[in-house]
């Protein structure tokens, strides 16, 4: 450990070189120990996990870092020499310009492949095996890495050099990679003035600080409220797992007491379940006071760091040319235009909003009018509507899906789709025994296209969070890079004899997230700046993610995902009710989204006026309920006060509102031709491949895939769809997947 520690101060230690940051080489040379860890040694192999210690991952992702940092000014240096080279022996401008573009960009995918792909696997290690890359570790190298990432927009020789190619000569994905890096190098400052870049940095500086500060005040807020349960009779119907996690003595989850936090997802769970309603109210109450002027501990509250935060970001989008900083957040976004998207969400708002006056009065009616149904009764008495209109119940249903029913129909249904398969590898190199690994495979040719490794269950050394990760990104300059993921879940082991059981919103995510396993696995881009999720527009990034999850209430695909886990019995729900249970109350819950999303735009669109006065002025827009006293939202609007969303919070809703639209045309392709749903239905059941009528293959599938997951990055989000659809993003198919109009 001493060691260790040692080898961490050195990598951090830092000097000034003309302006950037260089590590000083201080770090052993790569052996052949370090091969077996080395995820970009040998493209074709997989990393040896049993192999990996901490320190040497953090001595591997030091040298990366150092190569990264030295090559990257030496193709700094180089290059004004090159380009005149070039010109020189090369009479033809267009010609000339595509060997520049050449000889910057494949030389720095080199090294972003080396760099990127070493430091995804640290990222993987840390949310995977807490042991081999503790936090504390972590953080510091991370840091350094992404300080050495910005080497790249700090090139001015670069960037003035690739200001004078020709985009047009280019292809369409190398127009991609270049537009991409002028960006992001102008978003660095690399166009300012030195007094100017100096306003910058500290502005930028600054603005590092208040949102972690931001974090820690509302991290220490929601941690601090603690509801102690003596009574779990108030909790008749909890799934075990509240339970579990409510209990303070892990050994005996039955014996109290119990305590409830504001934490997610025990939080909502708590509003669900809980028959007590003063306990609900007290509990949304809590939430809604944290990290505000209300706050017991003054020190937590956020509401001047808010105010600060939303300061340093308008004066850093003016030092880089933009009137306020939602202007610069459109330049990553698909959405095209504020004005446009300000429109969609309106024609939303209003009929989500009329949506929500019907919710609540059938909520009222459900309960026979024993109280004037609040907005903390909400979550509670929509799951016992459920429950009554479509026999919807999670502990009971959660006997019906198991995790292997659920894979292998996950497995056909988009073997069909996309015309891929899957096959499993076994004695591979795991960081835990229940960890597997796939190959995606070409149908027809059989060549791999990339693989993935599933890590399902729940253990102490995991960050307990669903997510997909890439652990190495497609590229085919230098070499075929194929793409490998990690796709992990947070599930509960097998136990007492029984298979790996899952709820119904489970099954849901583990769709929403091989979508995104999908998004990273099928791109065919050259570039890995532009490859699988990268450089994809953020509104759009989660689209295949909400796609893939509109199959789960096609009744045929529901029909093969359960089956009584003893029994083989279905669950006896008709398409149409499923239709109805994915809609339900969700007036409700796309105003709630609305909200955020409408408050994120106004907050960012200046610094005027204050977020109480923003907000309070919004509220009756999206809600019929009263507003609190204790409504302080953007107190802890985390994905805006500390996250990476501020001015893109909208992204969430407008992935979903693309996703619908695609998924219309699969319904559209049905009525103008066969049923295509019960088609790729009766494909997962049979593994045949869809046929529409005339012989052919499915033409809206493959279209999709030959768009949307081919393309990765390499094409405006705005132009895939349209090439996928003909015509820009309507918002008509959301509203009828939720029944809004």
């Amino acid at each position: 450990m001493k060691h260790l520690l040692q080898l961490r101060h050195n990598l951090l230690k830092v000097h000034s070189r003309s302006g950037y940051i260089v590590l000083l080489p201080e770090l052993p040379p790569t052996t052949e120990t370090f091969n077996k860890i080395n995820i970009t040694a040998a493209h074709d192999k997989l990393p040896q996990f049993s192999h990996m210690t901490t320190e040497k991952c953090v001595t591997l992702m030091g040298q990366k870092i150092i190569e990264y940092e030295t090559q990257l000014l030496a193709i700094e240096d180089k290059i004004p020499q090159e380009q005149e080279i070039i010109a020189s022996e090369e009479k033809s401008k267009a010609k000339a310009g595509l060997k520049v573009f050449s000889k910057i960009f494949d030389s720095i995918e080199k090294l972003n492949t080396e760099f990127d792909n070493t430091w995804a696997l640290l990222r993987h290690l840390y949310f995977t095996s807490k042991n081999t890359m503790p936090p504390n570790i972590f953080f510091g190298i991370h840091n350094r890495a992404k300080q050495a990432r910005y080497t790249k927009f700090a090139l001015k020789n670069v960037y003035e050099s690739c200001k004078s190619l020709d985009a047009t000569q280019l292809s369409e994905e190398q127009q991609r990679v270049l537009s991409k890096f002028m960006l992001e190098s102008k978003l660095a400052g690399i166009e300012l003035s030195v007094d100017q870049k100096d306003k910058l940095e500290e502005c930028s500086h600054m603005l590092y600080h208040k949102q972690r500060l931001f974090q820690l005040k509302l991290d220490a807020a929601l941690k601090a409220y603690n509801m102690p349960i003596h009574d779990l009779n108030i909790l008749p119907d909890a799934p075990p797992q509240l339970i579990y996690d409510m209990s303070v003595d892990k050994r005996d989850v039955t014996q109290g007491p119990w305590v409830v936090n504001l934490q997610d997802p025990l939080k909502s769970q708590f509003l669900e379940y809980c028959t007590d309603r003063d306990r609900r109210r007290q509990m949304w109450h809590a939430e809604e006071k944290a990290a505000s002027n209300l706050e017991s501990r003054k020190e937590l509250n956020t509401s001047v760091v808010l105010e600060d935060i939303r300061q340093y970001r308008h004066i850093k989008a003016q030092l880089l040319g933009y009137e306020n900083y939602l202007h610069l957040s459109m330049e990553t976004k698909m959405v095209g235009s504020l004005q446009h998207l300000e429109h969609v969400l309106e024609e939303i708002r209003i009929r989500a909003r009329l949506a929500q006056d019907n919710e609540v009065e059938n909520l009222q009616n459900f309960i026979e009018n024993k109280h004037p149904i609040q907005i903390w009764d909400v979550p509670f008495y929509s799951r016992l509507q459920k429950k009554q209109l479509y026999g919807y119940d999670e502990a009971e249903w959660s006997n019906y899906f198991t995790l292997d029913t659920v894979l292998n129909t996950l497995f056909s249904l988009t073997s069909q789709l996309f015309d891929i398969q899957f096959e499993e590898k076994k004695e591979i190199d795991v960081w835990n025994k229940h960890v597997r690994y796939f190959n995606v495979l070409d149908k027809q040719s059989k060549v791999p296209l990339a693989g993935f490794y599933l890590d399902p269950f729940r253990n102490s050394q995991k960050l307990g969070m669903n997510q997909v990760l890439s652990l190495r990104t497609g590229s085919r300059i230098n070499q075929v890079i194929t793409p490998l993921s990690t796709l992990i879940l947070n599930l509960s082991e097998p136990k007492y004899g029984k298979p790996c059981l899952v709820t119904f919103k489970q099954v849901e995510d583990v769709f929403y997230q091989f979508g995104s396993l999908l998004q990273r696995s099928l791109t065919s881009t050259h570039y890995s700046d532009v490859s699988g999720a990268n450089n994809i527009e953020w509104d759009s990034v989660h689209v295949m993610s909400h796609f893939l999850t509109h199959w789960i209430y096609e009744e045929g695909v529901f029909n093969q995902l359960n089956a009584h886990f003893a029994t083989g019995d279905k669950l006896n729900i008709s398409g149409a009710d499923l239709k109805r249970l994915r809609a339900h109350n969700a007036g409700i819950e796309v105003c709630a989204e609305l909200f955020k999303a409408n408050l994120d735009l106004q907050l960012h669109n200046g610094v005027k006026p204050f977020w109480m006065d923003i907000s309070r002025e919004l509220y009756p827009l999206h809600f019929g309920f009263p507003i609190e006293k204790y409504s302080n939202l953007p107190c802890r609007f985390v994905e805006v006060g500390s996250g990476d969303l501020a001015g893109g919070y909208y992204s969430f809703l407008w992935s979903r509102l693309v996703a619908a639209d695609i998924y219309s045309a699969f319904k559209e392709e049905e009525e103008a031709s066969t049923n295509q749903a019960e088609a790729v239905n009766q494909a997962v059941s049979v593994n045949q491949t869809v046929k529409s009528e005339d012989g052919g293959e499915v033409n809206v599938a493959a279209r999709l895939r030959d768009t949307f997951l081919t393309f990765g990055g390499s094409c405006h989000s705005s132009e895939v769809f349209r090439r996928f659809r003909g015509r820009d993003p309507c918002y008509k198919p959301f509203l009828d997947v939720y029944q809004l109009d």
